[in-house]
């Protein structure tokens, strides 16, 4: 695994050390100052300078990732060295040749030319000394009178050896302060060792109170849990009997409806078939004198009239037995959800839960009642108590 310092060489037997990632980002910056003049306004600026200059900005951002521990030091060290030490290299040391041959080229002979060479240098395009803004190139880079230009290339690596220098100490500078300012804070915990233990006391018991707070919060939420969970199985075991209730109160309502139906109806036949039945005994009886077959006729008659009061009085009965019932069914229906309302709150206990249960599921009655001691009102019945009456006098 590597460490700082990080050694990173050109293609051209130059290298350049650093000890730190700020070193490293302070060169970058002082590069892309170096190369800055390629940076033109978008109608005149090549694409090859706007590519050149982007190249600086992938740099600063491995450095940024790397400050942030998202990669290696590796990795760092492996992509820097990628965009300096290629083949084709994508970036050039301008303090070093043959970025120092571009720099007295472009005082020469200008920007165009200068970026030209650098592009020659770095293999994004060949000569064609055809050309004589390319031959002027070839004649810079092959004139060996640049060896003469010593003087030059050391003033601009003094003044590069001297930022860089200028940047150490200011990086050395920051971490004596840092170094002062973690001392003090170590002699003030050190001073103040007692109100220090107070202070972590405190915290410890506001935690502890928020603590309990918190536990107690999470007691009742489960209990909360739990209560639903309860009321929901209970609702599920009671879902059946609410939906039972409810279809037999439906099947006891329509039941009721077709016997009233048919209550009226039994009543407008029985009427039309009595009234014909009189008119035809009174038609066959008027002129007859007094006999035995009047009485027969009569009997008859009473006869008829009790089976229609009878069958009349047992489809009354019947019809509110079915009002009965299917209001029974309704109120058990309405219990039972009152009861599934009460186990949701949790206000009905363990006793109470057993009173409501009985009281739900206890027989039903049909609301017939038995019959009454109430008098028969028929005819055979009316004569067999005169005829008693007659006897005891």
């Amino acid at each position: 695994m590597s460490k700082f310092p990080i050694l990173i060489s050109d293609g051209f037997g130059n290298s350049m050390s650093f000890d730190s990632a700020d070193e490293v980002s302070n060169f970058v910056a002082s590069e892309l100052e170096s190369w800055r003049w390629m940076h033109k306004p978008p109608s005149a600026q090549s694409q090859f300078g706007r590519d050149y200059l982007s190249r600086f900005n992938i740099v600063q951002t491995w450095i940024a990732a790397f400050s942030q521990g998202s990669t290696g030091l590796d990795t760092f060290r492996n992509n820097l060295q990628s965009v300096f030490a290629s083949s084709t290299p994508q970036l050039v040391f301008s303090q070093f040749w043959p970025g120092t041959a571009v720099a007295q080229i472009r005082f020469d002979h200008g920007d165009e030319v200068a970026e030209t060479a650098l592009m020659w240098i770095t293999g994004q395009s060949h000569p064609n000394l055809a050309r004589l803004q390319d031959f002027k190139v070839w004649q810079a880079i092959a004139n060996p009178s640049f060896a003469s230009h010593a003087s030059w290339t050391d003033e601009q690596r003094a003044k590069i050896n001297a930022s860089r220098e200028m940047q150490r100490k200011a990086i050395a500078q920051q971490r004596a302060e840092y170094q002062r300012e973690v001392d003090s804070l170590r002699m003030i915990i050190g001073e103040d060792r007692p109100q220090f233990r107070r202070l972590v006391a405190r915290a410890i018991r506001i935690a502890s109170q928020r603590a309990s707070k918190v536990q107690i919060r999470a007691e009742r939420q489960v209990e909360l849990i739990q209560d639903t969970r309860a009321a929901y199985e209970e609702q599920m075991r009671l879902k059946a009997p609410v939906e039972y209730w409810g279809d037999k109160k439906t099947a006891h309502d329509r039941s009721a409806k077709l016997w009233l139906q048919a209550l009226a109806w039994f009543l407008t036949l029985s009427l039309v078939f009595l009234g014909l039945g009189f008119f035809g005994a009174w038609t066959i009886l008027g002129a007859d004198k007094l006999s035995g077959r009047h009485f027969l006729i009569v009997a008859s008659l009473g006869a008829l009239l009790t089976l229609v009061f009878w069958m009349a009085k047992l489809i009354v009965r019947i019809y509110l037995g079915e009002r009965h019932l299917a209001t029974d069914a309704e109120e058990r229906r309405v219990m039972t959800q009152a009861y599934l309302a009460l186990i949701n709150e949790g206000a009905a206990t363990s006793d109470e839960r057993v009173v409501i249960l009985s009281a739900l599921f206890k027989s039903a009655q049909d609301g017939i009642v038995k019959d009454d001691n109430s008098g028969d009102f028929s005819l055979p019945a009316i004569l067999a108590s005169a005829l008693a009456g007659k006897g005891r006098t």
